[in-house]
């Protein structure tokens, strides 16, 4: 959070170049406050308020995790794991010419052996047990020294009929503008597989709500202009608006909304969703000269302290403000619902923008950025594979187990 912009008058105003957070974690350092190992790559560290209670820190996948409120409830960099990075980066330079193992090392290498914990109780004593045979093929399964529970690991594609690569091939046709009777005339041209269109409906609605629960907890680093249009598409043989927020540095498109009107609360919504997504506020925002964003933008982004970010309402294409960002975005949509030639109701078009904003974010590729994804330049490399479709699911699924047990 950016705390220029925080409302609490007894909290003190931060420059932006220095982090909170580490600060404390510095302090804690100067009071003897260290981890403590509990289990492999899980490190206990005190409590600062109360030394009788403990917080567990851990990194994953390339995240770093801690069982704070802090962490948890605003999924921010909390000052417990700053707190174990330092402490990690001290004893490495301590045993600089040792090769005995770091903590950072031990749970590097516990992520590089593939970091698999049981989903009935999170231990990651677990050894392969054989394997099961599935419609799609044989998959290994597990079992935990722990509790002595078997499992096969759920990647996503549990319980289907076709194969991940099926599945995920008519994923990528659809958000690249094919419809789904097309699709299906694809799949059974060149792999002699029967799909009915709305099982590739289902998959749509199934696999864009795993995925978007899992980028929601996602932090991308943005820049500070974000732009804001709304444009009109068919949906039920009426007519409804889809808001979008997207930023100019790295085309990450923070949030996105259908509403059947244009008013001061369907702003402010979409505003919200921006502000969640980027954990931080924008210093300036360029949008059209609907009168609702005015208000819209007072409300959501100022504050009674710190400097006040800056709305360029009004902007158009032959002015020096111009939209010209969210409105190519605009066109990429309007290119897909095209194809639909209208949405059926207000739940398909929200299902479908969810969808396209995954595709536009993690998988599309842009000529603007150098081949680049958005998230990729908004510093989310999540290392996917060459089926980013696959991957960034199994992440999703994987993501959402571990939450569930935890």
């Amino acid at each position: 959070m950016n705390l220029e912009y925080t409302r609490n008058k007894n909290f003190p105003i931060i420059e932006k170049t220095t982090n909170p957070r580490k600060a404390r974690a510095e302090t804690m350092m100067k009071l003897g406050l260290e981890p403590k190992h509990y289990k492999k790559g899980v490190y206990a560290i005190p409590s600062q308020s109360d030394p009788k209670n403990a917080y567990m820190v851990f990194e994953k996948a390339g995240r770093w995790y801690c069982s704070c409120p802090d962490r948890i409830h605003r999924k921010v960099k909390c000052k417990h794991i700053f707190l174990f990075q330092m402490w990690s980066e001290m004893k490495q330079a301590l045993l600089d010419h040792s090769e005995v193992e770091t903590p950072h090392e031990i749970i590097s290498e516990i992520e590089s052996k593939g970091a698999i914990s049981c989903k009935y109780c999170n231990s990651m004593e677990i050894v392969k047990n054989g394997s099961r045979k599935t419609k799609v093929g044989k998959k290994t399964r597990y079992l935990c020294r722990n509790c002595n529970g078997t499992f096969v690991l759920d990647d996503g594609f549990k319980k289907v009929k076709f194969t991940p690569e099926i599945i995920t091939l008519c994923l990528d046709l659809y958000f690249k503008g094919t419809s789904t009777r097309k699709i299906t005339d694809h799949v059974k041209l060149f792999h002699g597989l029967s799909i009915h269109h709305t099982t590739i409906l289902k998959w749509l609605k199934k696999y864009t709500q795993i995925i978007s629960e899992y980028v929601k907890t996602l932090e991308p680093n943005v820049g500070d202009t974000w732009h804001t249009d709304e444009m009109m598409v068919k949906n039920g043989g009426d007519w409804s608006w889809v808001w979008n927020v997207i930023d100019g540095e790295t085309r990450f498109l923070l949030s996105n909304l259908v509403s059947k009107r244009r008013s001061i609360v369907e702003a402010r919504q979409v505003f919200r969703r921006a502000k969640e997504q980027a954990n931080s506020r924008p210093s300036e925002m360029v949008t059209d000269g609907l009168w609702s964003y005015k208000q819209a933008f007072k409300k959501e982004f100022y504050a009674k302290r710190g400097t006040k970010p800056r709305l360029i309402h009004k902007a158009g294409v032959s002015k020096e403000d111009n939209n010209n960002v969210v409105e190519r975005f605009n066109g990429t949509v309007r290119e897909r619902e095209k194809v639909m030639r209208g949405m059926y109701n207000e739940e398909t078009a929200q299902n479908l923008m969810e969808g396209f904003r995954n595709y536009y974010n993690f998988i599309r590729p842009h000529q603007a950025l150098n081949g680049k994804t958005p998230a990729e330049v908004a510093g989310l490399n999540l290392e996917l594979d060459e089926n980013k479709w696959k991957s960034l699911i199994e992440k999703a699924v994987k993501h959402h187990s571990k939450s569930s047990v935890n």
